[in-house]
């Protein structure tokens, strides 16, 4: 019986008694620590649904936004009176950005008017053209 005695249970304090209620519950019970893990994911997951809402509507702003600054670049008057005065590298990205937008003619259009006023030596100089080219 004494050596009955000095045997005790990983769980079992020396008085006999559950050492630690927690531990002893993880032991005999595993559903629990699943159980857990599975509510922790229910939050996180909670978490990442929220701020994917989030972001969705700040992304629909900025593409809103973003169409209607194409809507309004897709002129030739305005590009004939701005184009002139921005430089290459400028152009570039500006038609880059329409091109982004699937607006091929209005990124040309672009760089067509820009390129009227570049000088001899400029990226997008294209040389003297006569009317008469221009128009046959």
């Amino acid at each position: 019986m004494r050596a009955f005695k000095r045997l005790t249970l990983p769980f079992m304090n020396r008085k006999g008694m559950p050492a630690d209620p927690s531990r002893l519950r993880r032991l005999l019970n595993p559903w629990g620590v699943m159980r857990t893990h599975r509510d922790s994911t229910v939050v996180a997951l909670t978490i990442a649904a929220d701020i994917v809402g989030a972001l969705e509507d700040e992304l629909y702003v900025l593409r809103t936004a973003a169409d209607d600054l194409v809507d309004l670049l897709d002129d030739g008057m305005l590009a004939s009176g701005i184009a002139e005065h921005l430089n290459c590298g400028e152009v570039e990205r500006l038609a880059d950005f329409l091109k982004a937008h699937d607006q091929f003619r209005a990124a040309e259009l672009w760089l067509e008017c820009h390129a009227e006023s570049d000088d001899e030596g400029d990226s997008h100089y294209k040389g003297e053209t006569s009317q008469l080219a221009l128009t046959a």
